[in-house]
């Protein structure tokens, strides 16, 4: 399973945004349970959204100082 994070604009001027944690095998099953979790407001009125893998601790790069 995978962390995604889903961020969702909507409402027009000033955009708001809507964020979402969801842990899913895949993107398809990230995309039912976001339709699934969406408000009737956010849903009319979204304009953008976007989907990225979280990144792990472990996975990001870094260097100590």
């Amino acid at each position: 399973m995978l962390n995604y994070r889903v961020t969702i604009r909507y409402g027009g001027a000033p955009p708001r945004y809507e964020l979402l944690d969801l842990e899913a095998e895949d993107l398809r099953a990230v995309l039912r349970e976001t339709a699934h979790r969406l408000s009737e407001d956010v849903s009319a009125t979204a304009d953008l959204a976007e989907i990225r893998v979280q990144a792990t601790p472990d996975s990001r790069a870094w260097e100590a100082e």
